[in-house]
């Protein structure tokens, strides 16, 4: 089951990937992180979310047609090549192919998962919240001074 959710600009289009046996839209699915939950992998362009989804672990492949024109005109946040964790597929079959053997992927691309992850999410702990509390809270802090 192929799971395919657009980028926000999808929901306006009329033409979109239309209901199959075996590939659904989810772009109008209200919570990404039930999708997150859901899928064995995900296949990935530039977005972001692979901050998100390393921290589930599983893998990613990257699907970059456009590499270069991409990055032609914007500059990424963090470069691409040390924020993408999985391997780069150019065309459809070269996803397929990655796909088709998902086991590999986490056993290739784990340690890449892992040094991701203890680079970009290392405060993803389940303790945020508690911390940026007890720091709000620290009598110490200077607006916390009269």
């Amino acid at each position: 089951m192929v799971l395919v959710r657009g980028h926000n600009n999808n929901q306006r289009e009329a033409d979109r990937v239309g209901r199959a046996a075996t590939v659904v839209d989810v772009t109008d699915h209200p919570d990404i992180n039930e999708l997150t939950l859901a899928a064995d992998v995900a296949v990935l362009d530039y977005s972001s979310l692979r901050f998100d989804w390393a921290i589930t672990g599983k893998p990613m492949v990257f699907f970059v047609p456009d590499l270069d024109s991409y990055f032609g005109l914007r500059t990424p946040l963090f470069p691409f090549e040390e924020s993408a964790p999985g391997p780069w597929a150019r065309t459809t079959s070269e996803v397929a192919d990655h796909l088709a053997d998902i086991e590999r992927l986490r056993t290739t691309y784990g340690d890449q998962v892992a040094a991701f992850n203890a680079r970009f999410n290392a405060l993803n702990d389940g303790h945020a919240t508690e911390r940026v509390v007890a720091t709000f809270l620290d009598e110490s802090m200077p607006w916390r001074q009269s």
